[in-house]
């Protein structure tokens, strides 16, 4: 409700379906995870509204950097699905949703950075075998950030 993007619920049944499809057509199936860096400062510092009002921005900055074909969804706090063909370019969709999260600032006028991890679907892969090594790769794409 609060992004106007589907939630988790709606993700997990959409992305069943299309993993489903993606192995009847012999076709891989991308699953991109974006987490908005230190969020949890936006709300410590600015408050709960503010950090809501981020999430709207940044679920619209998204929504906009994706093409017509994309999934997009909100996995839950401050974090992002979006499900892609994977014949588009993993850079290129990867870049756009990262200066499109980078175009939001915060209250001090920082900008907003992310993290973001992908996987690529294998056979025989399940919809939550693809969601987690998705998010595998965020936190380790988080984890270089800090490092």
């Amino acid at each position: 409700g609060l992004t106007g993007l589907p939630n988790r619920r709606y993700l997990d049944e959409r992305l069943e379906g299309e993993v489903v499809r993606a192995a009847r057509y012999h076709q891989p199936l991308s699953v991109l995870v974006i987490d908005v860096d230190d969020f949890k400062t936006v709300n410590d510092t600015w408050g709960h509204e503010r950090g809501d009002q981020l999430l709207v921005a940044v679920a619209r900055g998204l929504t906009a950097a994706c093409s017509a074909d994309d999934e997009i969804a909100r996995l839950g706090g401050d974090e992002f699905v979006v499900v892609t063909d994977p014949r588009h370019s993993y850079e290129v969709l990867g870049n756009r949703l990262r200066d499109a999260v980078a175009a939001v600032t915060r209250r001090d006028h920082q900008r907003i950075t992310s993290s973001i991890g992908l996987a690529v679907s294998q056979a025989g892969d399940s919809c939550h075998d693809i969601l987690r090594r998705a998010d595998h790769a965020m936190y380790a794409a988080k984890s270089r950030l800090r490092a």
